[in-house]
């Protein structure tokens, strides 16, 4: 049943609500029977339970998964966003709390202790309202410390002029434009940051005349990716996702990372969208209290990426013009370290040329 299941759903890849596919009356019938099946195979297990351990863990196993996949049957927890995440290899059927600060206190007062919370994108703007009210936590002691890093003298920001709203079809070419400048100066050593496969993939063929070893999200693992861009020590990495956190590369190697957009959720989530909907059923700002707070504790996390250790170095390039010429860019410009900026590529030359000189001059004494 489960097979024909998966044939009904198909293996296109995507994220959807759980309700959208029971519009179909194979995918709704399957599952039905599925549950069916599931039900006599968990009574039938019960008696024999007695018989061995073995026995009884496959029935305390058969009854844990018939409940999880009743929700997804009688769909009668108004607490929960249910949703499909279907990938060509097979698909699982998540079941996500709209709020999670009920069930965490919960864990709290059954775990009594001193609780510390420490990152370094907490904050918002300098504030930890988004992070307190997301997990409900009151009356908590605050405490928030510069970075170690002198930003000012180890960084510089650069805000290029787009003329386009990245909506447009033409920003993905304003990006590799800007890209292949920097590169030019920064002698690669530099991450490009997406936000979309898409958009990689675009700029990556954009890219593909460059001097210097391009490689792309993709083609490798990761780990091994990062460990040729380390080796290189000249190379063009592009990423999505999972090179905006978790990445560590120090030294000269990584000198420079550009960001294509400011990194909103895409509002075909399943659970965003349904977190969206359900805060303006009660009145509320979602784009405000959810999209901006989020997107803001992701671009940190991308930004991150550039100044790993006290020597190091590099130029961040932040491509989305909404940053300047939109009102709540100015959260986002209020949440970066405190970097030189500059719109001037000059500048940016000028950066990579002083740090050249100063390494031709350490090498001489």
């Amino acid at each position: 049943k489960l097979q024909t299941l998966r044939l009904h759903i198909g293996n296109i890849e995507q994220r959807t609500p759980w309700l959208t596919q029971l519009f179909n009356d194979e995918i709704k019938n399957n599952f039905n029977e599925l549950v069916d099946y599931l039900e006599v195979f968990e009574s039938e297990l019960e008696p024999l339970a007695v018989r061995s351990p073995g026995l009884s863990q496959c029935h305390v196993r058969a009854t844990e998964l018939l409940n999880l996949i009743q929700l997804f049957a009688e769909q009668n927890d108004d607490n929960l966003v249910l949703w499909l995440d279907n990938r060509p290899t097979g698909f699982v059927l998540h079941a996500t709390p709209f709020e999670i600060s009920q069930h965490f206190q919960q864990w709290l007062e059954e775990k009594p202790a001193a609780w510390i919370f420490t990152s370094a994108t907490l904050t918002v703007a300098g504030k930890f309202n988004h992070f307190c009210q997301h997990l409900g936590i009151e009356n908590a002691e605050y405490a928030s410390w510069e970075s170690p890093f002198d930003y000012a003298r180890q960084s510089l920001l650069y805000l290029p002029n787009i003329p386009v709203e990245p909506a447009d079809r033409r920003y993905n070419q304003y990006v590799a434009d800007i890209a292949k400048e920097v590169i030019l100066h920064s002698q690669g050593r530099i991450f490009l940051l997406f936000t979309s496969y898409r958009a990689m993939h675009e700029v990556a063929e954009l890219l593909s005349d460059l001097d210097y070893p391009l490689m792309v999200q993709g083609s490798g693992a990761k780990a091994t990716l990062l460990e040729e861009f380390r080796q290189h020590g000249n190379a063009v990495l592009l990423g999505t996702n999972s090179f905006w956190e978790g990445v560590d590369v120090r030294g000269e190697a990584l000198s420079c990372v550009l960001i294509d957009k400011i990194p909103f959720a895409s509002p075909g989530d399943p659970v965003l969208e349904a977190r969206i909907n359900n805060l303006k059923e009660r009145g509320g700002n979602p784009f405000r209290s959810i999209q901006i707070p989020s997107a803001v504790i992701q671009l940190k996390q991308g930004i991150g990426r550039l100044i790993r250790d006290e020597q190091d170095h590099g130029v961040l390039i932040l491509c989305d013009p909404r940053l300047l010429n939109k009102p709540y860019g100015k959260v986002f410009m209020r949440s970066l370290p405190a970097m030189p900026i500059t719109q001037d590529i000059t500048q940016v030359e000028d950066f990579f040329s002083n740090r050249q000189l100063k390494s031709v001059s350490q090498i001489n004494s």
